[in-house]
């Protein structure tokens, strides 16, 4: 949904539930809600809110699916705060592809309380977000992002709530020809270049997204820069000034292609439809590309199956640290089979305790009667050898653990980020590599790393995604932990520039020269573009500028039976990289298919 679907949506929702009460709150899956409302002339109506990455979205519908029996943590938030109350106003901004459901609701005493409901549709980046209107802070989210993951935007409880910041482009309000010209003419773009016009258009006008560029490429066909003006002004001017026409482009299948608000000029006849309002075109096309969801409920299930192992590392970790603690008396029992045998004479025999003191501080020694004094030492030497050797084997096995628990937030984010069946299959093979299994898999024999990463190997498709310059260099980018794991194998090799956001899960990215080791002679707009990409594609991106750490090839290792894409790097140098300009720099760059 583009800001032109969503301004219509907004407007239509508004005329049907402006003044409507929310009479129930279903979260049917960890990203999407449903909303039932009376409408003041008692008619009901439910309405779709979607944070999916896949198909994030906000319209009027008929479906009505069955609520969990047991809510989720954000819903039972909603129910508390929305349901009975009023809605006040819909409306989304000027530029921000944020609708604002704005709420009021009266408590028992009679006490007003006001409160946003912000559905923040933008693909990947989706999320629903419940806004104390009165003192601007977040009371939850459907997605919490923690200050770590994104330090100038965080969204969890309690922390000030902001709009998505808007991009650094031109403002269609902004422009006239001769400047559009001359953007135009320094772009360079040739006639023939399509592709090249819709990623120009796309990063460089304010609101103009892929669909809109599409079209207004297509309208232009390869003509002159004034009449790629006129398109493009003609185009925009009709969209700006509120006269949307609901439209589903249709695959050469048949099958729903996209959602727009304007009629598409170029494209057959038979391969749109027209419908008379936007919520209608949405139901339609969201019930086609959506329903039944499989996609959905599978990934669901694999991140239920990730948390259960989650869950199982932090109880691991719990009792790791316990021995941890444990351990740390070994000293004190050395100390007391010390003492013990120092004063072999002066311990009664069939002593129960015996109290010593060293260095001012008084020691009570608890004894055996049924043992002689000094096999009740020698207990103390035993015991404190079994500590030292139990805190050693914990140190390892921490250390052990808590890579793994690194390995399952990074694929919890790859997760996030699925957008495909493919996408699934991979972050499966990925756990399975990893070494995690159901234990019904372990009796199968299905549970070696070995075995998943052949499984890896043969969903693979296209691990990684490779850039090229102009002016010489080359940028691999992982697609996920497998596609990491590959560039590590298979991609890099002594000489290049390695690169990772730290401190958060994402991307390997490396940075090939096609002349002279890249660590010597990459220039430094070349490892400025390998950071942002790295930036760009992790956990990190959300936020502002992101620390990356970038080392030479040679000295990224990854530890033998590691799970996929995790290594050990030394010799580091931290790049503050912007993930924001990581759009363009991908639109400059050639992407080789």
């Amino acid at each position: 949904m583009d800001i032109f679907v969503l301004r219509a949506i907004s407007h239509e929702i508004n005329e049907e539930l402006e003044g409507a009460r929310i009479k129930r709150i279903i979260q049917p899956d960890r990203r999407t809600l449903f909303l039932t409302c009376e409408s003041t002339r008692r008619q009901t109506h439910r309405l779709v809110l979607s944070a999916d990455p896949t198909h994030s979205r906000i319209h009027l519908t008929d479906e009505n699916p069955q609520a969990p029996a047991v809510p989720a943590d954000f819903c039972r938030v909603l129910r508390n705060f929305l349901v009975g109350a009023r809605i006040s106003r819909i409306a989304t901004g000027e530029r921000e592809r944020a609708v604002q459901i704005t709420v009021e609701k009266t408590d028992r005493s009679n006490k007003q309380a006001w409160y946003a409901l912000m559905a923040e549709v933008m693909g990947r980046w989706s999320n629903i977000v419940l806004v104390d209107a009165g003192t601007g802070l977040t009371l939850d989210a459907i997605r919490r992002i923690s200050a770590e993951q994104n330090p100038s935007r965080p969204i969890v409880r309690d922390a000030a709530y902001g709009l998505p910041s808007e991009q650094d482009k031109l403002r269609f309000e902004d422009l006239n020809e001769s400047v559009f010209l001359g953007l135009f003419n320094d772009a360079g773009i040739r006639a023939d270049d399509g592709r090249g016009m819709n990623r120009w258009l796309v990063r460089s006008f304010a609101s103009v997204g892929p669909e809109v560029a599409s079209e207004i490429a297509a309208r232009w066909q390869g003509g002159d820069g004034q009449m790629l003006w006129c398109e493009f002004y003609g185009l925009m001017k009709e969209l700006w000034d509120g006269k949307p026409h609901p439209t589903v482009i249709l695959n050469e299948n048949g099958s729903p292609k996209t959602l727009v608000a304007f009629i598409p000029r170029e494209t057959p006849s038979e391969r749109s439809l027209s419908f008379e309002t936007m919520n209608e075109a949405a139901k339609y096309f969201f019930t086609k590309r959506v329903s039944p969801d499989v996609f959905a409920v599978e990934r669901d299930a694999l991140g239920r199956k990730i948390g259960r192992h989650s869950s199982r590392l932090k109880k691991t970790l719990a009792a790791i640290e316990r021995d941890l603690v444990e351990s740390r008396g070994a000293d004190e029992e050395r100390l007391k089979g010390e003492l013990l045998l120092e004063n072999l004479g002066s311990v009664p025999e069939k002593a129960s305790a015996f109290f010593s003191e060293i260095g001012g501080r008084k020691i009570e020694i608890a004894l055996d009667p049924k043992y002689t004094v000094s096999e009740n030492a020698q207990r103390f030497f035993r015991r404190y050898k079994k500590l030292r050797r139990r805190a050693v084997v914990a140190e390892q096995r921490g250390a052990a653990v808590r890579e793994k628990a690194v390995f399952l937030d990074g694929l919890s984010f790859e997760l996030e980020e699925a957008s495909s069946p493919g996408d699934l299959e991979t972050a499966r093979a990925a756990l399975l590599a990893g070494g995690f299994q159901e234990k019904r898999s372990r009796r199968e024999g299905e549970g070696s790393t070995v075995v998943g990463r052949r499984a890896g190997e043969k969903s693979k498709g296209r691990r990684w995604r490779r850039f090229d310059a102009t002016d010489g260099w080359q940028i691999y980018v992982g697609k996920n932990a497998m596609g990491n794991d590959a560039l590590m194998r298979e991609v890099g090799h002594e000489g290049d520039l390695w690169f990772h956001a730290q401190g958060v899960p994402g991307s390997h990215v490396i940075l090939r020269t096609l002349v002279g080791r890249a660590e010597n002679v990459a220039p430094e707009e070349a490892v400025l573009q390998a950071a942002s990409l790295a930036a760009y594609h992790s956990k990190g991106r959300g936020g502002g500028r992101v620390n990356v750490a970038c080392v030479p090839f040679q000295k990224v290792k990854r530890p033998r039976g590691a799970p996929p894409g995790l290594v050990h790097i030394t010799g580091q140098r931290t790049v503050a990289a912007s993930p924001d300009e990581a759009t363009s720099i991908m639109a400059l760059l050639d992407e080789i298919e």
